[in-house]
């Protein structure tokens, strides 16, 4: 498998001098620093994480969303070369105060922390249980890393950040009214919206001219191609995508995903899209969640999309259960809307009818897991009355 590394690279995940972590959270992230500023050992540190010093690598663990958290590994380089890239994308660097919300559960935290203080940053850890004083520790700061139901908390909270410049995002999708929201609270921020995953890290990274509906052109340095099995689509083709270049993970330590394959176009894990003429991906879902509804293929990320968008949802999560007559029916959850009905005649504007849920529940807050994310594994025994 070819890969793509820029040389050099720092084989190990040291603290730069002047580096700082403010816990306002109490997320135990000063044993991380402790960790990087050590010349060997292996250190393990809340919520399944290990630096180790001596053979280079890292363990962190998925976000369990579809299935229980997997463990996985990676060498200090595949982290320490996208620091680099954003140091000059971020303007991250030392004295800069980054925002990082989310426990150390969550690999996208781990990240954000270790790279602020590999570049000599200070890091603001603001945990994953948000509070109007605990936000208050936003002030000064000019980068913030959450995924989106982090965000949603936050502009809903936060006082005004005049200072912040960038907000880096993944694990989700921004709907209009939530960019909205943070263009209130922040304007001078700009929006960085990547699609990644914890075996690959960064994949594409959205840009201000980045069509709606994409998730942005390959990150730097990474390769995509859209393939059906071994053989490459074209241009507006939907397949399976693979990712290469010097970010991806070695392998899991623990646990495994039959939807992770690795070949000579890098690895995939699941995720279906496709590549317009420009480069920019585009979504379609993961492959093990598809369902078959009345003969047609459903993807319900699809159906998860055309909820949010519509005015009053804040959030949604579908699942989908065997249905004798059609194969499959989708079970939908909303977060925020007051009328199940109001909410089924806008997705029947919006889809053909196999993508229109059998069923829609409203909740005021969905069940989710540590890194924020839908928990689809209780949702869908909720759906089958096994809760």
């Amino acid at each position: 498998m070819s890969t793509i590394r820029p040389d050099p690279l720092p084989t190990r995940l040291r603290a730069a001098n002047g580096a700082v972590v403010q816990d306002v959270a109490g997320t135990g992230a000063a044993a991380i620093l402790d960790a990087m500023r050590a010349d060997n050992g292996r250190f393990e540190i809340t919520g399944g994480m290990v630096i180790d010093q001596d053979a280079r690598t890292i363990l962190t663990q998925t976000s369990g969303s579809t299935g229980a958290p997997k463990i996985i590994r990676r060498t200090h380089t595949s982290w320490t070369a996208s620091f680099a890239q954003n140091a000059r994308l971020f303007q991250i660097g030392a004295g800069r105060r980054v925002a990082i919300a989310g426990g150390l559960a969550h690999s996208l935290t781990t990240y954000a922390l270790c790279e602020t203080l590999a570049l000599g940053g200070v890091a603001v850890m603001l945990g994953d249980r948000m509070s109007r004083d605990r936000l208050s520790a936003l002030n000064g700061a000019s980068v913030l890393y959450a995924t989106p139901t982090f965000l949603r908390l936050i502009a809903a909270m936060a006082p005004p950040l005049p200072d912040l410049r960038h907000v880096v995002t993944g694990g989700g999708i921004l709907t209009g009214g939530e960019r909205a929201a943070l263009a209130a609270l922040a304007p001078e921020a700009q929006v960085h919206e990547f699609f990644g995953a914890a075996e690959t890290s960064f994949v594409t990274l959205s840009t201000p001219d980045t069509p709606a509906g994409s998730v942005g052109r390959a990150y730097p340095a990474v390769r995509i191609t859209i393939a059906d099995g071994d053989t490459p689509l074209p241009a507006g083709q939907i397949g399976a995508i693979w990712v290469d270049g010097p970010y991806l993970f070695d392998g899991y330590n623990s646990g495994g995903d039959s939807q992770t394959q690795r070949g000579p176009m890098g690895i995939s894990i699941g995720e279906m899209g496709h590549l317009d003429a420009d480069g920019f991906l585009y979504l379609a879902g993961r492959a093990a969640r598809m369902v078959t509804v009345g003969d047609v293929n459903v993807f319900p990320e699809r159906v998860e999309g055309a909820l949010r968008a519509i005015t009053g949802v804040t959030d949604a999560a579908v699942v989908a259960v065997p249905d004798r007559l059609r194969g499959h029916r989708l079970i939908a959850w909303v977060e925020g809307a007051g009328d199940p009905d109001v909410v089924r005649d806008a997705l029947r504007d919006a889809l053909p009818p196999a993508f229109v849920p059998a069923r829609i529940h409203v909740t005021d807050t969905l069940p989710r897991l540590p890194a924020g994310k839908a928990d689809l594994q209780t949702l869908t025994a909720m759906a089958r009355g096994d809760i």
